[in-house]
C-alpha cells in the first residue's frame, strides 16, 4: 500500500516536471444549429480557394458565469456564421469537431478587454488548450480582440444582463443596437486571428500591394464596406463584408496547392 501511494506521487511529480497535459475538459460536438442565421451578402460568391487548419474552439465561462444550453447554441449559430461568412469569400474555414468547455476565472468583477485578453489566453495556455493563431474563444462578457486567439462573446440574455449596464461603466457597445451589430464582432475577430488588419493601416506611404498586380490604399468611403473597419453594420447593410486585399490577403495565408488568385485589382493610384 506505501509503496502503491509512494509511486503514485512519484507519477505525479514526473508528470508535473514534464509539463504533462491536464485531464480532460468537458467538451460538446460542433454540430447544425437549430436557428441559423442566414447571411446576405451583396458581394459575389467565390469559388473556394484555400482553407484554414482546424480552429480550435473553446467556451470559457468566466468568474459566476455558468457553463449552459443557452450558450452552447448561441456558439453553434456563431460558428456556422462565421464558416458561412468566408465560405462566401472562397474561404473554408475547418474546426475542430468539439468545443472545449473551461470554467474560468477573471481578475476582477468588471472585466477589460486588453487585459482580460492576457488573462484568458495564459490561462489556457496554463490548460494546454490554446493553438496560437488557430483558437476561437467564446466568453460570457462582452468583449472582442483577436490575435493569437479570436476573442468574442456570446450575444445572449445571459450576457446581456451583465453587460447591459454595466454597473457604473455604462453599457457595452451593443446594447442598444441591433442583435446582428454583435454578430459581426466574432467575424471581425476571427478575421484579425485570421490575420487581416483595419483596412486604414494601409495608406499612400504604406499600401497593400496585390499579389496579382496593383496597390490598394484605404480610402473612408471604404469604412462601411468593410466587416474589418464597421462590424456594427454587419447584417444591416449586405455591402458589409471583406474588401479585395483582405480576400487576397487571406490567399496568401490558406491557399490551396495550384489554386488560382480570387481577386484582381487595379493600382488605387
Amino acid at each position: 500500500m506505501i509503496r502503491r501511494l509512494l509511486l503514485a506521487v512519484v507519477a505525479l511529480l514526473l508528470s508535473r516536471a514534464l509539463g504533462a497535459a491536464p485531464a480532460e475538459s468537458a467538451r460538446f460536438l460542433v454540430g447544425v444549429p437549430d436557428d441559423p442565421l442566414e447571411l446576405v451578402l451583396a458581394a459575389p460568391k467565390l469559388a473556394v480557394w484555400g482553407r484554414t487548419p482546424p480552429l480550435r474552439l473553446i467556451y470559457y465561462a468566466h468568474g459566476n458565469a455558468t457553463l449552459n444550453d443557452l450558450d452552447r447554441k448561441t456558439i453553434q449559430r456563431e460558428l456556422k456564421l462565421i464558416r458561412d461568412f468566408y465560405a462566401h469569400y472562397g474561404l473554408v474555414i475547418q474546426y475542430e469537431d468539439r468545443v472545449h468547455e473551461v470554467q474560468g476565472n477573471t481578475p476582477k468583477d468588471l472585466p477589460v478587454e486588453q487585459y482580460d485578453y492576457y488573462f484568458i489566453k495564459k490561462e489556457l495556455e496554463r490548460r494546454k488548450l490554446l493553438v496560437p493563431r488557430r483558437t476561437i474563444v467564446f466568453t460570457t462578457f462582452d468583449v472582442g480582440l483577436g490575435a493569437d486567439m479570436a476573442l468574442t462573446g456570446l450575444n445572449n440574455s445571459n450576457t446581456a444582463k451583465f453587460e447591459c449596464p454595466r454597473p457604473e461603466r455604462g453599457n457595452a457597445w451593443w446594447c442598444g443596437r441591433p442583435e446582428a451589430a454583435h454578430w459581426g464582432g466574432s467575424v471581425h475577430e476571427v478575421g484579425h486571428m485570421l490575420g487581416l488588419t483595419h483596412p486604414y493601416d494601409y495608406t499612400a506611404a504604406a499600401p497593400y500591394s496585390f499579389s496579382t498586380g496593383g496597390l490598394f490604399v484605404f480610402d473612408k468611403r471604404d469604412a462601411a464596406r468593410s466587416v474589418m473597419m464597421r462590424h456594427d453594420l454587419f447584417f444591416r447593410d449586405p455591402d458589409n463584408g471583406l474588401l479585395p486585399h483582405d480576400v487576397d490577403l487571406l490567399y496568401g495565408k490558406y491557399r490551396d496547392a495550384g489554386a488560382r488568385p480570387p481577386v484582381s485589382a487595379a493600382s488605387r493610384f
